[in-house]
C-alpha cells in the first residue's frame, strides 16, 4: 500500500496494472458486450479513489509536519523563556534567540532591532546565521525600509519576493545579500514597541501559519524579558535614589542647630539629631 501512493509515478504505475488486470480477466470471461464499458467505469472509480487517497496522505503527512514544527518551536519558546527569568544579559538572551531560530527554520540570516527611544529609529543589536557577518550598511543609522514598514505594521509582515515588493521598496542592501523571502515581527514594548525582529532566506519559501505564530511568541518573549530588566533598572534607580536622599537627610538633621525628634505611631523614638540627645541625654 505505501508503494501505492507513495508517489505520483508509483500510483500511476499501480493504476496501470490493476486497470489492465481487470479487462484481462473481463477478456477471460469472455464479456464482450459491455467489457469496455465496465472496464471504463472500474478503472474511472479506482482512479477517483486512490487520487483520494493520495491527497489525504498528502494532507495528513502536512499535519504531522506543522505538527512537529510546532512542537519545535514551542520547545524552542518555552526554553528561552525559561533562559528570560534567570539570564540577565539581553543581549545574550537576543543573540540565544536569533542562532535558534535560524537552526529552526532553516535561514540565512535573523536580525533583532531596537527601537531607539521609540523615534522609529532602529538599531541592529544581533544577527545570526550564514550571513550574520554580511554588510548591510543602512542598518544601523537608517535601518531598511523592511524593517520600519514591519514596526508600525499590526501584523507580521511576510514577503516571499523581495524584489517584487510593493508595500515597501525593497532594501537594496537585503537585495544584494540575495535575500528573496522574509519576515518581521514587532516586539512588543511598555511604552512603545520595542523593535523588530526579522528573518532573511535567500531560497524562495513559504512562512507558514506554524512559522508565523513560532516568530510571534519569541517576540513575545523577548518583550517581556526586555520589559522585565527595564522594570529591574528603574527599581534599582528609584532604590538607589531613596538611599541618597535618606544620607542627604540625615546629614541635615545631623547638621541642624535644633533639637529633631521623629516618633511613631507606637510613640517610639525613629529619628534624633545630637541636639536633642545633648537636651534630653
Amino acid at each position: 500500500f505505501e508503494a501505492y501512493v507513495a508517489s505520483p509515478r508509483g500510483l500511476a504505475l499501480q493504476l496501470t496494472v490493476a486497470s489492465s488486470s481487470f479487462l484481462v480477466a473481463l477478456i477471460i470471461a469472455g464479456s464482450r458486450s459491455r467489457m469496455f464499458v465496465e472496464w471504463i467505469a472500474v478503472t474511472a472509480a479506482l482512479t477517483v479513489f486512490t487520487l483520494a487517497v493520495f491527497t489525504a496522505r498528502k494532507a495528513i503527512e502536512r499535519l504531522i509536519e506543522d505538527l512537529r514544527a510546532r512542537a519545535r518551536g514551542q520547545q524552542i519558546v518555552a526554553r528561552l523563556g525559561q533562559r528570560a527569568l534567570v539570564v540577565t544579559d539581553i543581549d545574550a538572551l537576543m543573540r540565544e534567540a536569533a542562532e535558534a531560530t535560524v537552526g529552526a527554520l532553516a535561514l540565512d540570516r535573523v536580525v533583532v532591532f531596537e527601537n531607539v527611544h521609540g523615534a522609529g529609529l532602529l538599531s541592529l543589536r544581533t544577527a545570526a546565521g550564514r550571513l550574520a557577518d554580511a554588510s548591510e550598511p543602512d542598518s544601523t543609522s537608517a535601518p531598511d525600509a523592511f524593517s520600519r514598514y514591519a514596526l508600525s505594521a499590526d501584523e507580521p509582515v511576510v514577503v516571499t519576493d523581495l524584489a517584487q515588493e510593493t508595500r515597501f521598496d525593497p532594501p537594496p542592501s537585503l537585495l544584494a545579500l540575495g535575500i528573496v523571502s522574509a519576515a518581521s515581527v514587532a516586539i512588543p514594548g511598555r511604552e512603545h514597541r520595542w523593535g523588530v525582529f526579522g528573518v532573511r532566506s535567500t531560497e524562495s519559501r513559504t512562512f507558514s501559519d506554524v512559522d508565523i505564530d513560532y516568530l510571534r511568541s519569541l517576540a513575545n518573549v523577548l518583550g517581556s524579558a526586555i520589559e522585565q530588566r527595564e522594570v529591574e533598572a528603574t527599581a534599582r534607580t528609584i532604590r538607589a535614589k531613596t538611599a541618597e536622599l535618606n544620607e542627604r537627610l540625615r546629614a541635615v538633621i545631623d547638621a541642624s542647630p535644633v533639637a529633631i525628634i521623629e516618633v511613631d505611631l507606637d510613640r517610639h523614638v525613629t529619628v534624633w539629631n545630637e541636639v536633642a540627645e545633648a537636651i534630653f541625654g
